[in-house]
């Protein structure tokens, strides 16, 4: 076996097995990032009791600080939120209004210039760490666990 030909063994070789360690880290990936959404047994529970004590029409309403834990929260329900900083629309008026609702949904949670009649809301998911005093002046707590809270207004 000449040197050229050895070259082309090894870039061969390196062709074959590239896809299969792409792949299988891949799938490893998925299975760690599935594992890690999936079973969190606070947030499973959570979502237990919302989807058993809330119907369709009710609005939820989640902490800006857990938001990006609880991204799944209309998929796994089927209810809506009044607004998540993911979903960003296109239009000018439809930037405008998603502001409008962010920056309202911030008031509700840090207590200033709270005016709760401005959106409609029925529900509010927060984390157990949160410092919720400003809520229960207009909320009801009605679950905890280690994780998180969830209030009706």
């Amino acid at each position: 076996m000449d040197a050229n030909s050895a070259g082309n063994f090894g870039e061969i070789l390196i062709i074959v097995l590239l896809p299969f360690f792409l792949i299988n880290g891949s799938i490893s990936s998925l299975r760690e990032v599935h594992e890690w959404r999936e079973t969190n047994p606070a947030k499973a529970e959570m979502y237990k009791f919302l989807s058993e004590n809330s119907g369709p029409e009710d609005i939820i309403l989640v902490d800006p600080k857990i938001e990006k834990i609880l991204f799944d929260v209309e998929r796994k329900l089927n209810r809506p939120t009044l607004v998540t900083f993911k979903y960003i629309p296109s239009s000018k008026e439809g930037l405008v209004e998603w502001y409008r609702r962010l920056k309202f949904k911030e008031s509700v949670f840090n207590g200033k210039g709270l005016n709760t009649r401005q959106y409609p809301y029925n529900l509010v998911v927060a984390s157990n760490k949160a410092d919720t005093s400003n809520l229960l002046s207009s909320h009801i707590k009605i679950f905890a666990n280690p994780e998180y809270m969830v209030f009706r207004k």
